[in-house]
């Protein structure tokens, strides 16, 4: 599975977690209201700031986000 795939499905499962609206989850992460359904789509990725914005909102990392690890703890 590509790490687009990986961001999708997380993405949703955080949010469905949160039982919020993609257009809150967008808007409370400083993106236009449409980006949220977009992104677990699949119709665009995120950018980096985006990325950052979702990691922090979600209090995950990006490196969870992406795939790149199973534990969604922030490592600081």
């Amino acid at each position: 599975m590509d790490s687009n795939s990986v961001f999708r499905q997380r993405l949703r499962k955080l949010r469905e977690k949160q039982r919020r609206k993609q257009y809150i989850v967008s808007e409370l992460c400083g993106l236009n209201r449409s980006t949220i359904r977009r992104y677990e789509r699949g119709e665009m990725g995120p950018s980096v700031e985006a990325l950052i914005s979702i990691a922090d909102y979600f209090e995950v990392s990006i490196d969870y986000l992406i795939g790149r690890t199973e534990n969604p703890q922030i490592n600081r």
